[in-house]
């Protein structure tokens, strides 16, 4: 049968060297966890990096497109005053053929000597004239 003694030496034996192993264990699992934090430290703000500056790039050209959207705004600007401009000019116009139209249809009507009964109002100044051009 075995020493009682000899097995209690035995077993405090076995629970040092198991505390002593776990130690070291725990002392490599720890150099290994820190190595490990470090290069996803390190992996994380590579990539932090990378996105940044991919975002920068984006915020970049949408300042460019933004940019050239304005340029565009004023271009279309201009074209719209250009066209104000021309409608003005052409109401200008059309008052000036309507005056020059009246003062005709009075030559004409002083001309023929006798007032002309013009029954259906013509919008269109070409009409107008060919219908006063056909009563005399």
């Amino acid at each position: 049968m075995p020493d009682p003694e000899a097995t209690i030496l035995t077993k405090e034996i076995l629970t040092n060297e198991l505390a002593g192993v776990e130690k070291r264990l725990d002392a490599k699992l720890d150099g290994f966890e820190k190595r490990l934090d470090n290069k996803l430290d390190l992996q994380t703000e590579s990539l932090k990096d990378y996105v940044d500056s991919r975002i920068s790039q984006v915020n970049k050209r949408f300042e460019q497109v933004d940019t050239r959207f304005e340029q565009i705004d004023k271009r279309f600007d201009q074209v719209d005053k250009r066209f104000d401009q021309l409608d003005q000019k052409i109401d200008k116009l059309d008052k000036k053929l309507d005056v020059r139209v009246d003062g005709l249809v009075d030559l004409i009507e002083r001309r023929s000597g006798e007032i002309l009964q013009i029954e259906n109002r013509q919008d269109d100044h070409g009409r107008r004239i060919t219908a006063l051009e056909v009563k005399v």
